[in-house]
């Protein structure tokens, strides 16, 4: 059935799962912190597309995106932020050492080393797996949708690699909930990709930050004539008080 744009809205606006907005949501990195990542993207207005870096498949760059509503993606990023925190804990590197079943350390200097070497370990493989912070941007999915985003392949990725083509690849985002011990289920973001890089005008962008805190220094760096581009700015530590 066809439906106009206001009936379409309408919809989306009677379901708190649904949202008529796409999030795309960025991370620091060695030279640049979250906000300043952020920042960059507004000057340029280009979100440059990830590789196998990002997860993504094949032979093509492509940009994310998540369909989840405010709420779903600040739930995502609090359950990221927790996921990172569990792993430097204390408790953790005990299990962990337990796990490796070391048993030949004779003095409490080894086995304190060892800790120390394990801490290193956990925040290292932290770093690496940080997939996004609560920091971003929000496009109504009308605008990526002619831009080329569309939903991606939740599917296991051998299976969906004989059902599309190899261009097509960068959609598919592997899943499998056969192995019990193992599983892989992304489908809480309700992820949407973009082949390549993302341009944008500043006024279809909404800028998404954690707290009141991310809020004020953005406010204090970005550039006058950007603010006053822009679609909006929301927080999302709000909406999980």
């Amino acid at each position: 059935m066809k439906y106009t744009e206001n009936d379409f809205l309408q919809r989306y606006r009677s379901r708190s799962d649904l949202s008529s907005f796409v999030t795309h949501l960025t991370r620091g990195n060695d030279e640049l912190n979250s906000i300043e990542v952020l920042l960059k993207i507004l000057d340029e207005k280009v979100i440059h597309g990830s590789g196998k870096e990002g997860y993504i498949m094949g032979k093509n760059k492509a940009t994310c995106f998540q369909e989840a509503p405010p709420y779903g993606v600040a739930q995502n990023v609090y359950h990221e932020q927790q996921r990172r925190l569990k792993s430097k804990t204390i408790d953790n590197l005990i299990e962990y050492f337990k796990q490796l079943k070391i048993k030949d350390f004779d003095d409490e200097k080894k086995i304190i080393e060892k800790l120390v070497q394990l801490t290193i370990a956990w925040e290292n493989e932290s770093k690496e797996k940080r997939r996004y912070s609560g920091i971003g941007l929000m496009f109504r999915k009308s605008i990526v949708f002619e831009k080329g985003g569309r939903p991606v392949i939740y599917e296991g990725s051998d299976l969906a690699k004989e059902m599309i083509s190899e261009d097509q690849h960068w959609r598919i985002v592997n899943l499998n909930l056969s192995d019990k011990e193992n599983l892989i289920d992304w489908t809480h973001e309700r992820e949407w990709r973009v082949k390549g890089d993302f341009e944008f005008e500043h006024s279809e962008a909404i800028v998404v930050l954690t707290n009141e805190k991310a809020y004020q220094a953005f406010i204090k760096k970005c550039e006058p004539n950007i603010l006053q581009e822009l679609a909006g700015i929301i927080t999302l530590e709000g909406m999980l008080s």
